[in-house]
């Protein structure tokens, strides 16, 4: 018997080991850092900035009833700007403000998406790192993902002249030894623990079929309903290249005119919240949110399926 549970602590402790220095696939799950925020909304965008306008269909009759479409939904696009630079125009008609996460190979290849970044950190964006060529980091070197954070936070520290404080790895994929390794960095010790999402729009799978009205009000009141039963705050994954993801806050921004109970929050909150909850999982590499994270995660899976067996 002794032997057994001996066995048994031993293997949990190689399982766990290894879940925390090697396996990928983990997602830094808003829930644990924002259980006290419930019924805020913090906006997040990935991927840009957009570098160019969009290609608007491949026939004149294409663009013409895309274009339609977007006015329908949008009447104030800006066809001859970007799509980042379209969003930034419907979070400043609200007086709302996102995160950035900013892929650093659209910064180095195209200077005029300098002054995009820095017109949205003049507007009170937080500008954060989301690696410089977006590769799945399982497939890259542990010096390999540290060189993807530096080389773009060097690039934006050397736009906006501050230090980014939020990281969220490409595809979520990213586990604690990383960040161990990150923080040994006197370059990048500043950051907070990677950042996930609770939501996310799938912009990347829409289609000209799904810009609509009727069919994004339908996604957004689907959203609302599912911020309004959290236990926390929502960090909603969106990714402002993308055509649907701004017509998508347009649209999230109307409909929350008239839900004074649900608000966007303030980036710099989830800065701050991330920092505090950073600077305590520091004093014991990372532990307590590991084992906080793995725990909700295990919660939310036994969720799952016990509703499936009833």
């Amino acid at each position: 018997m002794v032997f057994a549970l001996i066995f048994t602590m031993l293997l949990l402790a190689i399982l766990l080991a290894y879940d925390f220095w090697v396996r990928f696939g983990m997602r830094f799950i808003a829930d644990v850092c924002l259980r006290d925020l419930r019924s805020q909304i913090f906006l997040s965008y990935d991927d840009g900035p957009a570098s160019s306008s969009m290609a608007w269909g491949d026939s004149i009759k294409d663009a013409q009833r895309l274009k339609k479409t977007i006015l329908d939904i949008d009447p104030g696009w800006r066809f001859e700007a970007t799509t980042t630079a379209n969003l930034a125009r419907v979070l400043a008609e609200f007086d709302r403000r996102a995160v950035f996460f900013i892929h650093g190979e659209n910064l180095e290849t195209d200077r005029s998406t300098h002054e995009v970044i820095l017109d949205l950190h003049h507007a009170g964006h937080v500008i954060a790192n989301h690696s410089f060529s977006h590769t799945r980091f399982m497939h890259l070197t542990k010096e390999q993902c540290i060189d993807e954070v530096r080389r773009t936070d060097a690039l934006l520290r050397g736009i906006t002249g501050q230090a980014p404080v939020l990281f969220r790895p490409p595809y979520g994929q990213w586990h604690f030894s990383r960040t161990l390794q990150m923080w040994r960095r006197p370059s990048l010790c500043n950051y907070a623990l990677p950042l996930g999402w609770s939501h996310a729009t799938r912009d990347w799978e829409m289609t000209c079929a799904d810009l609509s009205y009727e069919k994004i009000r339908d996604k957004v009141t689907q959203f609302l309903d599912n911020v309004r039963s959290g236990n926390s705050g929502t960090v909603l994954l969106q990714h402002d290249v993308w055509i649907y993801a701004v017509l998508y806050t347009k649209v999230l921004l109307e409909e929350l005119c008239n839900h004074p109970e649900i608000r966007i929050g303030e980036p710099s909150l989830l800065v701050d919240h991330a920092q505090r909850i950073t600077e305590s999982a520091k004093r014991w590499g990372g532990l307590p949110y590991y084992l906080k994270e793995r725990g909700l995660l295990l919660k939310g899976r036994l969720r799952s399926v016990s509703r499936i067996q009833r």
